[in-house]
């Protein structure tokens, strides 16, 4: 799913008045194993400090894959 959500309604489930997302939803179809990839053009957000691995709200995104060189080589012609 990709998209763009703008509506009267994301306002107000976001907390941000004239909330403007872009959205990107990476899943294998089964709803337990998914990336969502989410941009605010509006409210435009800041830059943080890049965190400790350790610390609460840290992100890390790790992927398990049975032939590296293949997936890239498939993905780089993409």
């Amino acid at each position: 799913m990709t998209g763009i959500l703008e509506e009267a309604g994301i306002s107000e489930v976001m907390g941000y008045p004239n909330a403007k997302l872009y959205i990107v939803y990476l899943g294998t179809g089964d709803l337990k194993h998914s990336v969502e990839l989410v941009k605010y053009p509006n409210p435009v957000g800041v830059k943080i400090l890049p965190t400790e691995r350790n610390a609460i709200g840290a992100c890390h995104l790790g992927v398990v894959v049975d032939d590296l060189d293949t997936l890239y080589e498939d993905l780089s012609t993409k």
